[in-house]
């Protein structure tokens, strides 16, 4: 159990976030290192959306590889 939460805990913000909807093991961990994450106020932003340009293309995100 403590390796599968080490796992979760090297996963990126927008890698949980497209794991959280899903009903297997996989999906109930990503929620729960969410679920952590928010608690202790950790936050890496990838998975914050930054909007769209004046000319109406969204914003590059300046953390996402």
């Amino acid at each position: 159990m403590k390796q599968l939460w080490h796992d979760y805990m090297q996963l990126t913000d927008k890698q949980l976030d497209e794991l959280r909807f899903d009903q297997t093991p996989e999906g109930k961990y990503a929620r729960k290192e969410i679920h952590r994450r928010k608690m202790v106020g950790y936050c890496d932003g990838t998975a914050i959306d930054r909007g769209v340009n004046l000319d109406g293309t969204p914003k590059e995100n300046p953390y996402d590889n």
